[in-house]
């Protein structure tokens, strides 16, 4: 597993639920 999927995944569980601004989810 590369170092750039694994910090993906990371940042993906991390902003689950969390919208920016516009009211649009960060990780679609």
């Amino acid at each position: 597993m590369s170092v750039l999927y694994r910090a993906a995944k990371i940042a993906e569980q991390a902003h689950a639920g969390q919208t920016d601004k516009t009211g649009r989810p960060y990780i679609e």
